[in-house]
């Protein structure tokens, strides 16, 4: 018997995740550039900023998926990237890619790739299409004991003796 149960995690419930991500992700890739992308004004550099940022965006989510299926924000909500096919979790380069040609080609056409997943029964948006995955979301089976009905016994004597 199965200690969780494992559903298709929506539109909506992807979008803190990911913000926790972003917001990981952006303040290491400050602290690292000791803050030269928020001070750039060439044009040049801040472009290869912007690359850096995606292919360190593309190492963190490829590392968590392969290692644990979830990057931290995922964990925090009990989500995780699997293969639509197997449940399983993803190998780096598919999770590196998912995360950053995939997530380019989803946003895009104004978002729309990310809004699939509203509009479809496995919640799957374009990148997870374009990749073979899904996210899911993990919940514990809560078992409930029934314990037997305590009887408590009446006594019909008291009414008697007033």
């Amino acid at each position: 018997m199965a200690n969780e149960v494992i559903v298709p995690a929506g539109f909506w419930i992807r979008i803190l995740p990911s913000a926790i991500d972003s917001l990981i992700l952006g303040v290491s890739i400050q602290l690292a550039t000791g803050f030269r992308y928020l001070k750039s004004e060439d044009m040049g550099t801040a472009l290869q900023l912007s690359a850096a940022n995606v292919v360190i965006a593309g190492i963190y989510a490829g590392a968590f998926y392969m290692k644990t299926g979830s990057t931290l924000g995922k964990k925090v909500f009990s989500l995780a990237v699997v293969d639509n096919q197997t449940g399983e979790k993803i190998s780096f380069l598919r999770g590196f890619f998912r995360d950053t040609i995939g997530k380019l080609v989803s946003t895009a056409p104004c978002f729309i790739g990310f809004m699939m997943a509203g509009f479809n029964k496995d919640k799957r948006t374009l990148h997870d299409f374009i990749f073979d995955t899904r996210v899911v979301k993990r919940m514990p089976i809560v078992e409930f004991n029934q314990a037997p009905p305590v009887t408590v016994p009446v006594s019909t004597d008291s009414k008697e003796e007033m």
